[in-house]
């Protein structure tokens, strides 16, 4: 089993008691891993993989790719949560990292960007008036760290590269 800490960027119903998401994850980068009877009440990973959610995970590698066993929350991003603004931005950056980033590519920067950009938007650190701006320069920041140079040097509006 891989046990790793893991920001849950988008999630999508696969069936009628399964899930699969789409993490990133400290340890090895983005994993797009399969979580079995997840909406069924009794089910141990239940409550611990909301949008935005950090967490510890543990998943196994089979067959059909990676499997969700374990799930324990550490942070719930809440604030995030209650603000539409802050809400939406949160939606962008996690969309964001999830087009642009490939599976298993592990990066420290991007995962301390991921992680300083959801705290700063949960501890009041960007004003409502200025969530898109923040969000334009995570949008520069995250190409930055893939390397992307040349779409960093584009304008920015909503978090679209404008050349």
């Amino acid at each position: 089993m891989y046990l790793t800490h893991a920001m849950v960027l988008s999630r999508q119903d696969a069936g009628e008691h399964d899930m699969l998401f789409n993490l990133y994850t400290k340890e090895y980068g983005k994993v797009r891993a399969y979580a079995k009877g997840i909406k069924k009440e009794q089910a141990k990973l239940r409550g611990h993989l909301e949008l935005f959610s950090l967490a510890e995970v543990g998943f196994v590698v089979g067959k059909g790719g990676e499997r969700l066993v374990y799930s324990s929350l550490i942070h719930y991003w809440d604030v995030v949560r209650l603000a539409p603004e802050l809400y939406e931005a949160g939606y962008r950056m996690a969309a964001l990292v999830d087009e642009h980033c490939f599976a298993g590519e592990r990066d420290d920067t991007l995962w301390q960007l991921v992680i300083a950009s959801f705290a700063d938007l949960e501890e009041g650190r960007v004003s409502l008036t200025g969530v898109t701006a923040y969000g334009d320069r995570f949008c520069a920041r995250l190409f930055d760290c893939l390397g992307h140079a040349d779409i960093n040097s584009a304008f920015f509006v909503e978090g679209k590269a404008v050349v």
